[in-house]
């Protein structure tokens, strides 16, 4: 019965296309006839008014020819629109597909690229002139407060950056790209454990408190960390962790988003790959370890990077917690200690220039504690781009 009733649904098919296809060409015949006859009306009154015998009768058949051949035209337009509708679809199709559209391409191609190139220009400029700046030198800089800055420094100097690296004793900014290091090595490893263990024990160890779980997971996510740091403040100073190191990760360890990346990456781990094995005889831990980690390498690519990014570029807890222990300054403290040196002219950054004076405004100095500030961030990026892309697109944890 199934056999009869798919070979009748064939031939249903076959007629219908077949009955189609008639139908096209009984359109395209009615509309080369329509054609073939108005070409040879065109025709006669072609003749008809080169062989008029006076000025009156030539532009009679001349008007005849706008009025009555242009009306004749709309008509096989309308009549025939549905078929002219068609063929216009299939010639559309077959310069897409035989490239005779070049012209509009190489259009939407020029489009592209001054678009492209705008855009590259709006975010690359800004990273020149950081450098532009860092390395220019103090009295270009003074001279330029009263005038315009010209885009490409009058001499390079590395003398921002000795003022930089050298100019304090009690601030040391070498320290300072350590203890970031430190601070943001150890976020990345406690958040990324707690995350990974956190996501693969909501995903794969179902309660009936794992929803309930899932939706205050979101509601922290919802929360705006500054909300947060007044009840974190008071804990440490409770705890008495204050001008510590240990501080200045804490917050850092426990992370909503990161733990539920992992949680629907590793929801993703499909069924048939949970029951071969158990067949096998593997362990949880053992899964945990062989089978999911592999599985969901994008997404911990992703969670390390932005858990670097997070603590690397935090300056309102450290702020909190380290107050003047100058010790345990971050890049972003040392940042934010320069920017306060604006305008003081007995700040410890402040510069002298040739004439004895003080550069008011270190610019220089400035843009030269940034591109520290980035560079490791950059260095980062360009390392695990193609991970970081991964793991933003990745939907699942495994293949099919």
């Amino acid at each position: 019965m199934k056999s009869i009733q798919n070979n009748n649904e064939s031939l249903t098919n076959e007629l219908d296309s077949i009955s189609t296809a008639n139908k096209l060409a009984k359109r395209k015949n009615d509309y080369e006839d329509a054609t073939t006859d108005f070409e040879k009306r065109k025709r006669i009154l072609e003749d008809k008014k080169k062989n008029a015998s006076s000025w009156f009768v030539r532009h009679l058949i001349i008007f005849q020819m706008l009025i009555g051949l242009s009306w004749r035209r709309k008509y096989i337009q309308i009549r025939h629109y549905s078929y002219l509708k068609i063929i216009n679809r299939k010639k559309e199709f077959t310069a897409s597909m035989t490239g005779n559209n070049l012209k509009s391409k190489l259009g939407m191609m020029a489009v592209r690229a001054i678009f492209l190139a705008i855009m590259a220009i709006i975010v690359i400029f800004p990273f020149y002139w950081m450098i532009s700046i860092a390395f220019r030198t103090p009295t270009e800089i003074n001279e330029a407060a009263t005038g315009q800055m010209s885009l490409w420094p009058q001499s390079w100097s590395t003398e921002a950056f000795d003022i930089l690296f050298k100019g304090r004793t009690d601030l040391n900014i070498t320290t300072a790209i350590f203890i970031s290091f430190g601070v943001s090595i150890t976020s990345v490893i406690t958040q990324t454990s707690v995350s990974l263990l956190g996501g693969y024990g909501v995903a794969h160890f179902k309660t009936r408190s794992s929803e309930f779980f899932v939706m205050v997971l979101l509601a922290t996510m919802m929360l705006p960390g500054e909300a947060l740091l007044v009840g974190q403040y008071l804990i440490a100073t409770k705890l008495d962790m204050k001008e510590t190191f240990l501080a200045l990760f804490i917050p850092f360890i426990g992370n909503a988003f990161s733990l539920f990346l992992f949680k629907n990456a590793f929801d993703g781990i499909t069924d048939s790959i949970k029951q071969a094995a158990k067949i096998d005889g593997v362990s949880n831990w053992k899964f945990f370890w062989k089978v999911a980690i592999p599985l969901v390498k994008p997404i911990i690519f992703t969670s390390v990077l932005m858990s670097f990014i997070t603590s690397w570029n935090s300056i309102l807890w450290p702020q909190m917690v380290i107050m003047e222990n100058k010790k345990l300054y971050t890049i972003p403290l040392i940042l934010w200690d320069i920017m306060n040196a604006t305008g003081d002219p007995q700040s410890a950054w402040s510069i002298t220039l040739p004439d004895g004076g003080k550069l008011m405004d270190p610019q220089n100095l400035k843009m030269a504690a940034s591109l520290v500030a980035i560079a490791p961030m950059f260095i980062l990026f360009v390392v695990s781009k193609k991970y970081l892309i991964r793991g933003i697109t990745k939907q699942s944890g495994a293949k099919g």
